[in-house]
This record gives C-alpha cells, sequence and structure tokens, in this order.
C-alpha cells in the first residue's frame, strides 16, 4: 500500500493543526497568507528513498518537491510505514474572490502513485 493518508492545510504555523479552508480578505487586498501544508504517507517498503513527492499550487508552480529520508519512517500495525512531512510557504498577492488549490503528489521511480488536494478560499 504506497499511498498518501492525509493532506490538508492550516493557516498558521501558531494553529494546533486544525484543517482550515476559508481566509477574510482585508478590503485593501493584496495579502501575504503564511500556510502550512501537512501531509501523511502510508509506504509498503523500509526504503523510502525511491520514492520522492511533489506540491502544486493552483496546478502551475512547483511549490517543493524531494525524496523521502528513511529516519522519519514509523512503522505501523500492518507492517506498513509512515512518513508525515509539514510545509510552510506564503501564497503572496491574495485578493477576495480566489482560491488556492495545493496538490500533493506522491511518486515511485518517476510513476505517479497517489495524489490529493486541498484549498483555501479567499473572501
Amino acid at each position: 500500500m504506497n499511498k498518501i493518508n492525509y493532506f490538508y492545510t492550516t493557516l498558521s504555523v501558531n494553529e494546533n493543526f486544525n484543517p482550515m479552508t476559508n481566509v477574510k480578505v482585508p478590503p485593501e487586498g493584496n495579502l501575504t497568507v503564511p500556510i502550512r501544508l501537512l501531509a501523511e504517507v502510508i509506504l509498503d517498503e523500509d526504503d523510502s528513498t525511491n520514492f520522492f513527492y511533489e506540491i502544486i499550487l493552483n496546478d502551475t508552480h512547483t511549490v517543493s518537491k524531494g525524496r523521502f529520508e528513511n529516519s522519519f519512517r514509523n512503522r505501523i500495525l500492518d507492517g506498513n510505514y509512515t512518513l508525515g512531512i509539514i510545509f510552510d510557504v506564503q501564497v503572496i498577492h491574495v485578493e477576495a474572490n480566489q482560491m488556492s488549490k495545493f496538490s500533493f503528489n506522491l511518486y515511485k521511480n518517476e510513476q505517479k502513485l497517489d495524489s490529493l488536494e486541498t484549498h483555501i478560499i479567499y473572501y
């Protein structure tokens, strides 16, 4: 089982990891929003170095791309391994009535295994 277990956002590094989906934009607009992205993947192999991830904003801009490190995995009961990941990003020039879509893609040896999306709506 090689899959993404969860992928969601919080609006601040100071929050208690509550998924948030709406942001109030002040009337003057042009806001910069700090966002924390949290993900967990489940892998069925002990060696996670053949796996990598990619996070894309609005289908156009790669926010982060990298490989997993073996030192951050945890074994779970059914023999699989979990890896948790936290990313801090900033979305700039935010205006009301916009939306940010973050896509998290899981790959093994260049083959896409799974994908999840999360959205933030600005109003």
